[in-house]
């Protein structure tokens, strides 16, 4: 499986070699070395884009299309959230929205 790690704060950006993808959180605090170091950042205070950076699936899960219909939006925006490498961003839209 696919292990993902949101986090705000300079000891979860220390722990994202762990992970496959960390993901930066700036909804209450966007920390300057958390944005810099994440190779995703979510610059909302929702959480919904979440949900398509973990599944990377074109379909919503039952019950929760609009909050996935939200992150996807959310996604798409780069001022929402933001990749450090512009091929992941378009790699995760082709997969959504195949």
């Amino acid at each position: 499986g696919r292990a993902i790690l949101i986090g705000d704060g300079g000891s979860d950006l220390e722990a994202a070699a762990a992970v496959d993808l960390f993901v930066g959180f700036g909804g209450v605090t966007a920390r300057p070395r958390v944005v810099a170091g994440s190779p995703v950042f979510i610059h909302t205070e929702g959480l919904a884009a979440i949900l398509p950076l973990a599944l990377a699936r074109p379909l919503a899960p039952a019950g929760h299309e609009a909050v996935y219909a939200r992150g996807v939006a959310a996604v798409q925006d780069p001022t929402q959230v933001a990749f450090k490498d512009p091929d992941q961003r378009t790699a995760l839209l082709r997969r959504l929205t195949a």
